[in-house]
C-alpha cells in the first residue's frame, strides 16, 4: 500500500469520527433536562451514554 492510499484512508475515517463526533454533541446539546436526568438515574442508559461518549472522544483523540 502506498503512502497515497493510506492518506485517503485516514481522510475518511476522518470524516466519519467527525461527523458522528458532531452528531453526538448535537444531540446531547438538545437533551431537556428531563431526559439528562432519566439518563444518569438509569444505570443502563449511563452505561451506554458513557460507552458512546468514551468512544467519540477518545476516537477523536486518535485522529489528532
Amino acid at each position: 500500500m502506498n503512502t497515497l492510499e493510506l492518506n485517503g484512508k485516514e481522510v475518511k475515517y476522518d470524516a466519519f469520527i467527525t461527523s458522528y463526533h458532531i452528531r453526538f454533541l448535537n444531540i446531547i446539546e438538545g437533551l431537556t433536562p428531563e431526559v439528562k436526568h432519566t439518563i444518569k438515574k438509569s444505570k443502563e442508559l449511563n452505561d451506554l451514554y458513557d460507552c458512546f461518549l468514551d468512544f467519540i472522544i477518545d476516537s477523536k483523540r486518535i485522529i489528532y
